[in-house]
């Protein structure tokens, strides 16, 4: 068990000697789909619990503070009264102008050599031709099944994956090409944080090593001093005692470390942040106060957030827009509230069906079962990769393979889905 937090300094603010001369920066404007998607929704419901499940049938939510039980993190948490946060040097590039993205994926491939079971001559087709976009200031979830793609997606967004095919740009610079002091804006610009909090930190550096790697790798500090005031910053910033920063990583929980993987990723003041499934290592009840977390620094600071999941509901709640894979592609596209309130395409309807309800009175309603296991990234099918589970599956659909169009089927930058039949009525399966 790890020994409980001791309260966070008294007296003590954000701003310490090493971010003096910074500015507080207000939160950057969302995209306009997701501007859009907030005006004259008014403020989220509150809940009565972590909502890790939620009904299909349930209205569209603005993205809004999760409810969690008390906060294992010590000091000004989340939930605690805000303060500035450090303004952005950041790269030289800077961020996009208004209305242009930060981050574009365009056409992005990526596959593997498969084992020597299939022979040692097949591809595994991780990820196979994707376009997204990120705005400054929004939230794009991405959701799917378990090795559609997505992990190998947010490798290739910050730079540890190189594209087969198709590029990756931040404000107009390749991410998987650029070299010397190009290399070194980018990384600091778009930063990651992974999935297992405690293998992502090394066990052998105390938390000040740990979070203050990246300020030593781009020499952001001077000092020993500033070193140590910079690191005692930004765990203040995530929730988390300075006297802590002497620990190691084991000494700490599973959301600690997650709050310590972040802290470390905004050590370089980025604009982007990949989040790989940042809350699926940890226990419900700690969920909430991540996400939480990543929403308050988001409004605080004006970071861009790519944030990966399983758990619809987590997603809902966070995101501006929600891309859908499956089997290496994007299926649906569009702000999140159209498409939790109307999904286009069969996968994501079957999706949303396939989420436990929270309430007794939703347990009759009507479920999407799809038959059998997704294909095989080696060899998926032609056309389109959803016909062999699909519902509502035609002819069509086995020789064609559909384009991201808006329902009505027209080509839009909006809400999408890549099917013949986008909206087309689906038949439930009963509830058992």
């Amino acid at each position: 068990m790890p020994p409980s937090d001791h309260p966070a300094a008294p007296g003590r603010t954000a701003a310490g000697p090493a971010s003096a001369g910074r500015r507080p920066v207000g939160p950057a404007g969302p995209h306009p789909a997701a501007a859009a998607q907030d005006a004259g929704s008014g403020p989220p419901a509150a809940d009565t619990g972590m909502p890790t499940v939620l009904s299909a049938s349930a209205g569209p939510r603005t993205p809004g503070p999760l409810t969690s039980g008390p906060s294992e993190a010590a000091g000004p948490g989340p939930t605690g009264p805000a303060h500035p946060g450090p303004a952005h040097s950041g790269p030289a590039s800077g961020p996009a102008g208004p209305g242009e993205p930060l981050l574009v994926a365009v056409g992005v491939r990526k596959s593997y050599r498969a084992g020597r079971s299939l022979g040692g001559r097949a591809r595994v087709r991780a990820v196979d031709g994707v376009d997204l976009s990120v705005f400054a200031g929004e939230t794009l979830g991405v959701v799917g099944e378990s090795g559609c793609g997505k992990s190998t997606l947010a490798r290739m967004l910050v730079g540890l994956e190189r594209p087969d095919a198709g590029h990756v740009r931040y404000a107009g610079l390749d991410v998987a090409t650029a070299r010397g002091a190009r290399r070194r804006e980018l990384r600091r610009a778009v930063q990651m944080v992974f999935q297992d909090p405690l293998t992502s930190l090394n066990p052998r550096m105390p938390i000040i090593d740990v979070v203050a790697e990246p300020l030593d790798v781009h020499r952001l500090v001077r000092g020993a001093a500033a070193r140590r005031d910079r690191v005692a910053e930004l765990l203040e910033m995530v929730g988390l005692a300075p006297d802590m920063m002497r620990r190691f990583p084991h000494e700490f929980s599973g959301g600690q470390r997650q709050r310590i993987g972040i802290a470390r990723a905004l050590a370089t003041e980025p604009r982007v942040i990949v989040c790989d499934e940042p809350v699926s290592a940890l226990d419900v009840s700690v969920q909430a106060q991540v996400v939480n977390l990543l929403a308050e620094l988001q409004q605080r600071l004006g970071i861009a957030l790519v944030f990966i999941a399983h758990d619809l509901g987590v997603v809902r709640h966070v995101s501006h827009r929600v891309a859908v894979m499956y089997l290496g592609r994007v299926v649906e596209l569009g702000p999140g509230a159209a498409v939790y309130r109307e999904p286009a395409h069969p996968y994501t309807r079957a999706l949303l069906s396939s989420v436990p309800v929270r309430h007794p009175s939703e347990r009759g309603r009507p479920r999407i079962v799809l038959a059998g296991d997704p294909p095989s990234p080696v060899d998926p099918p032609a056309g389109c990769r959803f016909h062999t589970r699909c519902p509502i599956v035609q002819d069509v659909c086995r020789r064609e393979e559909p384009v991201l169009r808006t329902p009505g089927g027209e080509a839009a930058e909006t809400h999408v889905a890549a099917c013949h039949f986008a909206g087309a009525p689906v038949l439930p399966t009963p509830a058992g």
